[in-house]
C-alpha cells in the first residue's frame, strides 16, 4: 500500500512539474506572441492542451494568439493594398512616360504645356520652348541598326536632361524629336544659351554597344506669349524655327523672332 501511494505521489509530482514547466513556457511564449512572434503561436496553442493547465490560462493564451493572427492578417491585407496602390501608380506613370527614354510622352507634353502657359499668363512672365530634332539619326539607324538607334535616343535624353534647371521640362514627341519647356525666362538669350549648351552636348560622340556614333541637332526657339497666343501656335512656331535651322546648315539653333530678318 505504501509503495502504491508513493507511486501516486511521484506521478502527481511529475504532473505538477510538467504543468509548472508548461505554465512557465506558456508565459514566455505568450509574451513572445504578444510582441508579434508569429512562429510561437503554434507552440503556444499546443502547450495550452497540457493536462492540468487552468482553463483561464489556456483561454487567454488562445485569445492572444487569435489577436496576433488577426493583426497579422490585417497587416498583410494592408501591405497588399499598398502594393496594389504602388502598382497602379507605376502604371499611371508609365502611361505618361516614354517607354524608351523615360521622358514625358507627346500627350503629357501638351497637357503640361497648357498648364504652364496658363501659369505664365497669370504671372505675366515669359515662357520659352525649344524644339529639338536630331541630325543624322536616320544614318545611325540604317548603318548600325535599330538597337543602336534606341541606345542613342536614351543617351540623348540623358544629355538633354543634364543641362536643364529644376523648373525646366523635357519631353520626347516621338522619333528623334524632343522638346524643352523653359518657364520664367528673363530674356530670349537665356533660351538661346541653353540651346547652345544642348547642341554642344549632342555634338560630342556617343559610345554605344554597337560602336561610336556622331550626330548633331537643329533647335527652334519660340516664346510665349510674345510670339504665340496659344500653346499649339507656340509649338508650331518652334517647329518652323527648327526647320529653318536645318536649312541654315544644321547643328545650330534658330529663334522664331529672327526669322523675318533671314527671309
Amino acid at each position: 500500500m505504501l509503495l502504491y501511494y508513493s507511486s501516486i505521489n511521484q506521478t502527481e509530482t511529475r504532473a505538477e512539474s510538467m504543468r509548472d514547466d508548461a505554465l512557465q513556457k506558456i508565459l514566455q511564449l505568450t509574451t513572445a506572441v504578444a510582441k508579434g512572434d508569429r512562429q510561437s503561436v503554434q507552440d503556444l496553442l499546443q502547450l495550452t492542451a497540457t493536462p492540468g493547465i487552468p482553463a483561464v490560462v489556456a483561454e487567454l493564451a488562445e485569445q492572444i494568439s487569435s489577436i496576433v493572427v488577426q493583426k497579422e492578417a490585417r497587416e498583410f491585407r494592408l501591405e497588399m493594398m499598398i502594393e496594389d496602390l504602388l502598382q497602379a501608380k507605376d502604371q499611371i506613370e508609365e502611361a505618361h512616360r516614354d517607354c524608351l527614354t523615360g521622358l514625358p510622352t507627346r500627350a503629357t507634353f501638351f497637357k503640361t504645356l497648357d498648364t504652364i502657359c496658363a501659369e505664365t499668363e497669370a504671372k505675366q512672365t515669359c515662357l520659352g520652348l525649344l524644339f529639338i530634332d536630331l541630325d543624322r539619326f536616320k544614318q545611325v539607324n540604317d548603318t548600325m541598326g535599330h538597337d543602336a538607334g534606341d541606345a542613342l535616343l536614351k543617351n540623348v535624353a540623358r544629355r538633354i536632361c543634364a543641362t536643364l534647371g529644376e523648373t525646366d521640362t523635357a519631353a520626347r514627341l516621338g522619333g528623334d524629336e524632343f522638346t524643352v519647356i523653359l518657364p520664367n525666362l528673363n530674356s530670349p538669350q537665356q533660351a538661346k544659351d541653353l540651346a547652345d549648351t544642348i547642341l554642344a552636348e549632342l555634338k560630342r560622340p556617343f559610345s554605344l554597344p554597337q560602336g561610336q556614333a556622331k550626330i548633331g541637332a537643329s533647335i527652334g526657339i519660340s516664346l510665349y506669349p510674345a510670339e504665340a497666343d496659344r500653346p499649339v501656335t507656340l509649338v508650331k512656331n518652334a517647329d518652323i524655327a527648327m526647320y529653318r535651322a536645318k536649312e541654315l546648315g544644321r547643328n545650330c539653333c534658330q529663334l522664331y523672332a529672327d526669322l523675318g530678318t533671314l527671309l
